[in-house]
């Protein structure tokens, strides 16, 4: 969307309870949404292919390409700390 300003306007106005399908610029707009190629589901030649043949497609892609930073080590002990009270937690639902 290109005024952003505006957009957050609307949803200020709206509300959370609200429907912005009532709202013009939301009719106007409408169609401005990030496309995602991942809702493509046709092949070169306009065959329907299966989702889980592009889901792997994608997973093998990002397998390939990705390679994120590693968390910082105070962040892995405070998540050993969330799962170490996790797994106490389930244990004793167990129990």
């Amino acid at each position: 969307v290109k005024d952003l300003d505006s957009t957050l306007d609307v949803i200020k106005e709206v509300g959370p309870q609200g429907h912005y399908m009532r709202q013009k610029h939301t009719r106007t707009h409408i169609r401005d949404f990030h496309y995602s190629p991942f809702f493509d589901q046709h092949d070169p030649e306009g065959n329907l292919r299966e989702p889980r043949e592009i889901a792997l497609e994608q997973f093998k892609e990002l397998e390939k390409n990705h390679h994120p930073e590693p968390l910082p080590e105070d962040s892995l002990k405070e998540l050993e700390k969330i799962l170490s009270a996790a797994d106490k937690a389930a244990s004793e639902l167990g129990s």
